[in-house]
């Protein structure tokens, strides 16, 4: 007959093995996994970063009229 502290050491080495092997896989599965697509920037974000050019004076008057239509 089998003691329970025996079932329960197979029991926990069995669960370590388990848990071992789980955190493996999404360590595999997490590190091939890195080229996720991008999100497209808003179009507001490339507004803003137009008038922050066009107030350095990069762009032109047109040119940022012109960008500001298009996306709004």
């Amino acid at each position: 007959m089998v003691a329970p502290a025996e079932w329960f050491a197979v029991l926990l080495a069995l669960t370590l093995w388990v848990a071992t092997v789980a955190f493996i896989a999404w360590l595999v599965v997490r590190s091939t996994n890195r080229s996720a697509p991008s999100r497209p920037v808003p179009a507001v974000q490339i507004l803003e970063e137009r008038e922050e050019r066009y107030a350095r004076g990069e762009l032109g008057r047109e040119e940022f009229l012109q960008a500001k239509q298009d996306l709004i």
